[in-house]
């Protein structure tokens, strides 16, 4: 055994450590002092120095769970991010599209025309289509429908958003596509549109009855019960 009080040992490594820290602060403080008694001009050089790296710091990013989109631009509303168009009227055509597009993949998937791969089965056995799996699927959908109509295909980028996931985030705040985040699969469900739409008066009324009250509850849009990034806004 070692003897206490040795190079080595713990608890004297420890004592010596706070030693030289101690120490180290005299000296900073005593050549602080000393800085301050002979160059005056140099401290007030050091100050303002200080001053501007600290207008110029770049607050820390927040962790913790963000939307996809959150991460990618920040704290932004989605609509700052698409323009002011006929993008976001609710009952423009290509919103229709994927309404229908994504009321026939669930009803296929209740008849178990899809692979189960693409699907959640919720407890009470219904099939609930798994949100980031099923974007390209929805996608790709929807531009097989544009060209059986004979239009031109689908395309999210013609309608003014950046990619397909800011089109079904902004269908999701505009209350046309319900979706639902999901811890198991870290992807959104995409909530049944039928049971949705029966929903809507009531959620509506909610939505009243948190206005008037002054509170900011969960529901945003009557869409957007779901949502936790609704929540996050609230």
């Amino acid at each position: 055994r070692r003897h206490r009080g040795t190079e080595g040992d713990v608890a004297y490594d420890r004592k010596r450590k706070k030693e030289e820290k101690k120490a180290e602060k005299a000296m900073k403080r005593l050549r602080r002092e000393n800085r301050e008694k002979n160059f005056p001009w140099l401290m007030k050089k050091e100050e303002e120095a200080g001053e501007e790296e600290e207008e110029n710091k770049v607050p820390r990013k927040k962790r913790g769970w963000k939307t996809r989109l959150q991460s990618q631009f920040g704290d932004v509303d989605v609509a700052d991010l698409v323009p002011e168009s006929a993008a976001l009227d609710p009952s423009a055509p290509h919103w229709k599209l994927l309404r229908e597009t994504i009321i026939d993949l669930q009803e296929e998937a209740k008849q178990d025309m899809i692979p189960s791969w693409a699907f959640q089965v919720e407890r009470d056995g219904r099939k609930v289509a798994k949100g980031p799996v099923l974007a390209s699927c929805i996608k790709s959908r929807m531009k097989e429908k544009t060209t059986k109509q004979d239009a031109s295909p689908f395309n999210e980028q013609d309608l003014g958003f950046r990619n397909f996931s800011m089109f079904l985030e902004s269908a999701n705040n505009l209350g046309i596509a319900c979706s639902r985040r999901d811890a198991r699969n870290r992807g959104n469900t995409w909530v049944d549109l039928k049971e949705h739409e029966e929903r809507l008066p009531e959620e509506a009324e909610m939505l009243q009855k948190s206005a008037e009250g002054g509170e900011k509850k969960l529901v945003l849009v009557a869409g957007q019960a779901h949502s936790r990034s609704a929540r996050y806004k609230a």
